[in-house]
């Protein structure tokens, strides 16, 4: 959970920046030639929206994730006593086994 956490926060400083920096090239080029700096400003958009996506992706996963961990708690708490009642049933198996061949 820590990394996922981690990971967004350095894609989103990475991201600010990104586009910081676009935004004033889009700006400057515009100066010079206007269907320049609209497709640079696609771009832009289009990078923005590809990193947005990419985080709620990794938003979804990490949920999912969160998910089947607690299910698999769950199980675990399930099994213990299953694991327990196997033991003792190969015990008495055993058991039997050596009555039979008394």
């Amino acid at each position: 959970e820590g990394d996922a956490d981690s990971l967004m926060e350095v894609l989103e400083a990475t991201i600010v920046g990104v586009d910081m920096v676009l935004s004033e090239v889009v700006k400057q080029v515009q100066l010079a030639c206007l269907e320049r700096a609209e497709l640079i400003d696609r771009c832009r958009k289009h990078f923005l929206a590809m990193f947005a996506h990419m985080a709620t992706a990794l938003f979804t996963s990490q949920a999912q994730l969160r998910g089947v961990h607690e299910r698999g708690e769950g199980l675990e708490v399930t099994i213990g006593p299953l694991r327990e009642e196997h033991k003792l049933a190969v015990q008495k198996i055993a058991s039997l086994q050596l009555e039979l061949k008394s």
